[in-house]
């Protein structure tokens, strides 16, 4: 397995899109809502979702 670490410019959700197109599973982190109420995901990760063609790993960490 190959790991790369690289630094973009530009709005997080979108480089995170662009970066996912080769990766053959994105793993993205995300916090933990401390409040029940609204979706439990944040911008990037919604985009993640609904722009990339594959499935994408969450990893909650605290």
């Amino acid at each position: 397995m190959t790991v790369r670490k690289t630094l973009h410019e530009g709005r997080a959700g979108h480089v995170q899109v662009r970066a996912a197109e080769g990766a053959g599973l994105p793993v993205v982190g995300r916090r933990r809502r401390r409040i029940g109420v609204g979706p439990d995901t944040g911008p990037v990760v919604h985009a993640l979702i609904h722009h990339v063609p594959r499935s994408v790993a969450l990893v909650p960490h605290d």
